[in-house]
């Protein structure tokens, strides 16, 4: 479970093991882009069979348009007749 990415403690482990939570599960949910809080939640979507197919309903977020180069600092003549 550490390699997937559950940090938590060792209950922890043992309830999302008793459940059926397994590394897999984990990088596949991962993989179809949700976040978990803690591993309480992930025992709870087990529980009720949810997927990562199933968490398809909202759209993934777009991704952040990139910022537009900085103008150049122009300064003005401090001589007007260019010499």
């Amino acid at each position: 479970m550490k390699a997937a990415g559950v940090r938590t403690t060792f209950d922890d482990y043992i309830q999302l093991w008793a459940v059926g939570v397994r590394p897999d599960y984990v990088r596949k949910m991962r993989a179809a882009g949700y976040v978990f809080r803690d591993a309480d939640q992930l025992v709870e979507m087990q529980a009720l069979g949810l997927g990562p197919r199933d968490l398809n309903l909202i759209p993934p977020k777009p991704p952040r348009p990139a910022k537009p180069p900085r103008a150049p600092t122009v300064y003005p003549d401090r001589d007007p007749d260019g010499g």
